[in-house]
């Protein structure tokens, strides 16, 4: 009673001559890639292996409830992922629209998360494009409302001073030293 296993058929690892060519980078790259698609859709297969066996499985019980649950289940999910993959895509053209209409702004991602912005920005909901005049007119607001947002080069400045206005420091007495020490274990 000898069974045979069976192990996943490996594929011919690419010599290292192939890597050191002009561009490793570009090779490393490609391959990575090559192997993403591959997995993706070994992924894709075994799911859909798994959603068949399921069906069978409840054909075979004859329980139709259970299996028009599972289809609910299964467009919920779907429908999840597509607002999710929507909101994700609309936020990220927001945000460049942004960048490209505010240069000078201190941090994008806090334009985009202001609820001025939130409420200003307007996008068709069936081609998902975001109206460029709002994000102008959001960016025009906030350059009125928020200064600050934009002020960018005075950041840096603010960053980059050092105090030089500041008295020296004089060492603490010994008393001073005791009763801020009370204080610290006190307050």
């Amino acid at each position: 009673m000898s069974e045979e296993v069976q192990t996943p058929q490996q594929e011919p690892v690419e010599s290292q001559e192939t890597i050191t060519q002009e561009n490793p980078k570009e090779d490393v790259n490609t391959r990575l890639l090559e192997e993403s698609k591959r997995n993706k859709s070994r992924f894709q297969e075994m799911k859909a292996k798994y959603e068949k066996l399921q069906n069978e499985l409840l054909e075979k019980e004859g329980d139709v409830n259970k299996k028009l649950e599972f289809e609910k289940s299964k467009n919920a999910e779907l429908l999840q992922s597509l607002n999710k993959e929507r909101n994700e895509r609309i936020k990220r053209d927001v945000k460049l629209l942004l960048s490209k209409h505010a240069k000078d702004a201190v941090d994008v991602d806090d334009l985009v998360m202001h609820p001025k912005v939130k409420d200003m920005v307007h996008y068709d909901e069936d081609s998902m494009e975001v109206d460029e005049e709002s994000i102008k007119e959001a960016v025009k607001v906030m350059r009125e409302s928020k200064p600050h947002f934009f002020s960018a080069q005075g950041v840096k400045k603010q960053i980059n001073r050092t105090p030089t206005d500041l008295p020296p420091e004089k060492p603490l007495s010994d008393k001073e030293k005791f009763s801020a020490s009370i204080k610290g274990l006190f307050s």
